[in-house]
């Protein structure tokens, strides 16, 4: 193998550019950490600097007139007194990190897909199914939750979605308010997971034909009482978000019931 020699000259100037990107870097995060003080107000009655090490400090008089005092992104501080005295300490500005614990916290959830109880319950989830751990996922330190990614195959959805779909007509006259429950709670559940299971199943060529049984369902009047008014609260939220197309996704939404 060619072994390549690199002249020391060389090998200086690459550290070289090296550190001064890794001096650049960290000036960057000390201005914008400065300045992300100076936003939350812990830093007023001064300016941003820069000293001759090209290191950034907000700097200003002291409040009582007799020095100058020069905060530094270390959450460190320096004063010098009028008559030439130094003294250092440290400060804290509790309001930039409790913006920057929310915006951490708020990226997790967001990239998670993590949604709260409240949220999830809004939008149309029964908090039974919240709490059942087969169905939902809670995250580990914080009361948030996901529908859990389904390891189900293709065709045991497709199969699952068949049975239940000919379940609709095992009586004699067509649809049981039962069996409807049943097709219209999984196809919900179905419709949340966009990212598992769900996803799998509108690729399969029997979500056409699961999807128009799931509408019959919710059409189907038993004399004046439609399904709004038998199948209980639950499956009630939940026919309410499939056809309201702000909350469902274009493929899984479904037209509201038809009126006599």
């Amino acid at each position: 193998m060619k072994k390549f020699i690199i002249e020391e000259s060389e090998k200086d100037r690459i550290l070289s550019l090296h550190k001064n990107l890794l001096s650049e870097q960290t000036q960057s995060n000390d201005r914008e950490k400065l300045e992300g003080y100076i936003n939350a107000k812990c830093l007023t009655g001064g300016d941003l600097y820069k000293d001759s090490n090209n290191k950034f400090y907000y700097g200003r008089k002291t409040k009582n007139n007799d020095g100058y005092v020069k905060f530094f992104a270390d959450d460190t501080y320096e004063i010098t007194k009028n008559d030439g005295t130094k003294s250092t300490s440290t400060y804290t500005c509790q309001k930039y990190m409790d913006v920057v614990t929310k915006t951490t916290s708020d990226k997790e959830k967001i990239d998670g897909n993590w949604k709260t109880k409240q949220e999830l319950m809004s939008s149309g989830v029964d908090e039974n199914d919240i709490n059942d751990t087969t169905l939902y996922e809670k995250h580990p330190s914080k009361d948030w939750y996901k529908l859990k990614k389904s390891t189900t195959k293709l065709g045991d959805v497709a199969a699952r979605a068949s049975t239940i779909s000919s379940k609709m007509t095992d009586l004699t006259g067509g649809f049981d308010f039962n069996r409807c429950k049943e097709i219209i709670d999984y196809y919900y559940n179905m419709s949340r997971d966009t990212q598992g299971t769900g996803a799998e199943f509108l690729k399969d060529p029997e979500f056409k034909n699961f999807k128009r049984n799931v509408q019959s369902c919710i059409n189907y009047k038993e004399g004046k009482k439609g399904i709004f008014n038998i199948v209980g609260h639950s499956t009630t939220k939940k026919i309410e978000v499939l056809t309201d197309p702000s909350k469902t996704p274009r493929d899984w939404y479904l037209a509201k019931p038809l009126k006599n």
